[in-house]
Parts: structure tokens; C-alpha cells; sequence
């Protein structure tokens, strides 16, 4: 897994790609990277789940440049902290969201096209990690 998201990771300008699988209340962290390599802070290994951009993520994607200027996050906890998000569902075998993959940042940041793809491609790799 690790691989894969240095591999996602190097074709976006974000600084962090991870897999959070979900819960009823939460996003528990499964893998994280960061460009910087700076260890993963205590904070990232389970988020409540109102708190997560992943919560917009289960039916389909969600994506942000700049989270600060996104009226759909008004009066989300971290609208214009964590700025930049990009996220895709990862599904079990039933068709079930069982978590995503994203990329996200603490400065703004344009994700293409092309990218968005390739992370809802990605995201049926992680299938077997999350359980």
C-alpha cells in the first residue's frame, strides 16, 4: 500500500495522500504519506467523523482547491485550515463505502482532472486493506 500512495502522491502537489477507513463515527487512519516525511501526528489517527472532509466522499468524490472560499464547507470545523482535499470512495465487494483515498493540504492547491481519476481508480487497490 505504501507503494502505491508514494506512486498517487508524486503526481499531485498536495503534501499528503492517505486511506481512512470508516466507521460509524469516525475516519481511522490505515495509511498516510507525507512529502515531507515528518511522522504522523496522534491527531490524524482518528478523526470524528463530522470533522473529515471524508464524510462527502461516500457516495461519490468531493474536491476542493481552496476550502476557505468552498461555501458547501461553511461552518465545517476545518474550512480554510486544511485547504486543499481530494477525495474518492473506497468500496467493498457489496458496493458499500468502506473508507477513501485522498489527497489533501494545509495550502491551496488544484487537483486535474486526470488526477481525480486516477485516485477513483486507485481506490478499488485499497479494497482488501480496509476491514
Amino acid at each position: 500500500m505504501a507503494r502505491a500512495l508514494v506512486l498517487l502522491n508524486s503526481e499531485v502537489t498536495h503534501r499528503y495522500t492517505g486511506v481512512y477507513r470508516a466507521t460509524p463515527t469516525a475516519m481511522v487512519l490505515v495509511e498516510l504519506l507525507d512529502k515531507d516525511g515528518a511522522p504522523r501526528p496522534d491527531y490524524r489517527a482518528e478523526v470524528p467523523l463530522p470533522s473529515t472532509f471524508c464524510q462527502y466522499v461516500r457516495d461519490g468524490s468531493f474536491l476542493t482547491g481552496n476550502s476557505g472560499n468552498d461555501t458547501r464547507l461553511n461552518g465545517h470545523p476545518y474550512q480554510g485550515v486544511m485547504l486543499a482535499y481530494c477525495g474518492a470512495p473506497i468500496f467493498n465487494a457489496k458496493g458499500s463505502a468502506i473508507g477513501t483515498v485522498c489527497h489533501f493540504d494545509m495550502v491551496s492547491c488544484d487537483t486535474p482532472e486526470a488526477q481525480v481519476a486516477r485516485l477513483h481508480a486507485a481506490a478499488s487497490i485499497f479494497t482488501h486493506y480496509i476491514r
